[in-house]
C-alpha cells in the first residue's frame, strides 16, 4: 500500500513497488475484477473530436484578440498539438484540468501545464488500477481454471517509466 513520506513540510504518498497483494477468495476476486473494469472505463482516453471541442473552447478564453494575429494554419497546428498531447487522458480529467486553470491562473497555459493538472486528476485512480491489476494477476494463478478467464489490465502508463508490476 502507499506509504506516507515527509517532503517539504508536508506528507506525500508514495506507492511501494515491493507491495505483495494478499490472497483473496473467489468472491473478492470477482469484486476486484469488476472494480478494475470500472476503473479502466473511467480512465478511458477521450475521443479526439470531443477533445478538439474542449481544447478549442479552453484556448478561446486565452486567445481573445490574438486569434486574428495567428493564421488559420497556425491555429489548426496548435490545436492538433494540444489534441495529440492530451489524448491519453479521460474527458473528465481534461475538463477538470481546464476548469482548474481557468479559475486559478492568469497567464496563458502551455500544454505541459494542462498535462500536469490532468496527471493530478488521474493519479489516484491509476494507482488503484495498478494495485487491483497486481492483485488479480497474483490470485488468478492460485484459483481453479474457471477464475483464469481474467485478462491482465492494459499498461496505461506505457512509456512513462513507471513500474506497474
Amino acid at each position: 500500500l502507499p506509504q506516507p513520506q515527509e517532503q517539504g513540510g508536508g506528507c506525500v504518498l508514495r506507492e511501494r513497488l515491493d507491495w505483495i497483494p494478499p490472497a483473496i477468495d473467489e468472491h473478492l476476486l470477482d469484486q476486484a475484477a469488476a472494480a478494475r473494469d470500472a476503473l479502466l472505463e473511467h480512465l478511458e482516453s477521450v475521443d479526439e473530436g470531443k477533445l478538439g471541442v474542449i481544447v478549442s473552447r479552453f484556448l478561446a478564453h486565452r486567445w481573445r484578440g490574438r486569434a486574428e494575429e495567428a493564421g488559420d494554419l497556425m491555429q489548426q497546428g496548435l490545436l492538433t498539438d494540444w489534441i495529440e498531447d492530451l489524448a491519453e487522458y479521460p474527458e473528465w480529467a481534461v475538463h477538470a484540468a481546464c476548469r482548474s486553470w481557468r479559475r486559478t491562473q492568469g497567464w496563458h497555459p502551455t500544454i505541459a501545464d494542462v498535462r500536469a493538472l490532468c496527471e493530478e486528476e488521474v493519479s489516484a485512480d491509476r494507482r488503484s488500477l495498478r494495485l487491483l491489476s497486481k492483485l488479480l494477476r497474483k490470485d488468478r494463478a492460485l484459483l481453479p481454471s474457471a477464475a483464469n478467464e481474467f485478462l491482465p489490465a492494459p499498461n496505461i502508463n506505457a512509456g512513462r517509466g513507471e513500474d506497474v508490476s
